[in-house]
């Protein structure tokens, strides 16, 4: 006796896919821009100024991208691969027949339209966001010949005094502090090496799935989707939660996928998901209007990455330091940071997420 249908919900497996995965690709990239600071202050401690300085530090920058390119795409292959697994099974479920495979499935003979569908579109995923990732190589290697000129100004330092010695040793902290810089996304907007390898990565993963998803219901006949309350909406998705969308238009339909998605649905970094709707029998929470305290709500949210960042800024900070009085002060920034962060957590309510201010998020 078939199941009658109902609306589904994410599969808990793509919160390990989003989190898990893309965490530990995101964590190395932290966890070798750490370990490249580190060794800049060591260089810096061992050579002084000067061109040999200049060599060694261009030298372990180049061998730092080169490892990330050969381990990076194996765990993209990971992430890509998971995500479309997870796609297609919860759109199976999603199926009148109820959960695994449509009963075609079982004739002999039987084509699933769905498969190559969606093996290419992981295809033109996993490529695009290796592409991405490969091009931080040449920021990562750029990233030497920054550093070392903020430090080659103390030997003007040398000359000048205290004054010219405390403006060079800032300039050189703000740039270890800030960590490999000058990421633009399509947009035209600037981003952290880990905001930037984060949103690539979560949002190929999200994208992954959602195609998969769309595209394994799409071959069971579904024809209309709402998406999931991921518990922590933005103004841009939160109007879409409680929609019904549909691929083409359709009368049933609030607005298509294209429409939503142009209005700010699926964007960089959010977590929504499409699931099937069956007209008279899914239930659906009644849209609601964006309120003072919602945007309140996301607004802390907001904060605490920010706070975030700074203790991982300020831990940063610590691994570049080339002298004990730079290291003192570094630590004193982290002691300073952990105490806003639970001063704000205080204030708020809200959970700390200590994993997201280690260097590497937590990754080993």
């Amino acid at each position: 006796m078939a199941q009658e249908p109902q609306q589904t919900e994410p599969s808990p497996a793509l919160t390990i896919v989003v989190t898990l995965l893309a965490s530990l690709l995101v964590g190395k990239f932290l966890a070798a821009q750490t370990q490249l600071i580190g060794k800049f202050a060591k260089l810096i401690a061992v050579y002084g100024v000067g061109d040999l300085l200049l060599l060694q530090m261009r030298k372990v920058a180049r061998e730092t991208a080169a490892s990330l390119q050969t381990e990076v795409p194996p765990l993209v292959e990971q992430v890509i691969a998971e995500a479309v697994a997870e796609g297609s099974a919860a759109g199976a479920t999603a199926s009148a027949g109820g959960p695994g495979e449509p009963p075609e499935a079982k004739l002999p003979g039987w084509f699933d339209p769905f498969q190559s569908h969606a093996e290419m579109s992981a295809q033109a995923i996993r490529d695009d966001l290796n592409g991405k990732l490969n091009q931080l190589g040449y920021r990562i290697t750029r990233y030497a010949d920054d550093v070392y000129q903020s430090v080659a100004q103390s030997g003007i330092s040398q000359v000048l005094g205290d004054v010219a010695k405390v403006a060079q040793r800032k300039a050189y902290t703000d740039l270890t502090s800030k960590g490999v810089t000058g990421f633009r996304d399509s947009r035209g907007r600037n981003w952290s090496l880990s905001a930037y390898v984060e949103m690539a990565v979560r949002t190929s993963a999200q994208r992954a799935y959602n195609v998969s998803h769309l595209s394994r219901m799409q071959s069971l006949g579904i024809d209309l989707f709402t998406v999931t309350d991921d518990g922590h909406p933005c103004p841009l998705c939160a109007p879409w939660q409680g929609k019904v969308l549909s691929v083409t238009p359709d009368d049933r339909a609030d607005a298509t996928i294209a429409d939503a998605t142009a209005a700010g649905l699926f964007h960089a970094n959010c977590r929504h998901t499409l699931v099937a709707y069956f007209p008279g029998v899914s239930n659906i929470p009644a849209p609601r209007e964006w309120t003072q305290e919602d945007q309140q709500r996301y607004d802390n949210t907001q904060q605490q990455r920010a706070i975030e960042r700074d203790i991982r800024a300020a831990k940063q900070e610590v691994a570049g330091a080339y002298d004990a009085e730079m290291r003192a002060t570094a630590e004193a920034k982290v002691r300073a940071a952990q105490k806003r962060m639970r001063d704000f957590l205080g204030m708020t309510g809200l959970n700390r997420n200590s994993r997201r201010e280690q260097l590497d998020l937590g990754n080993r």
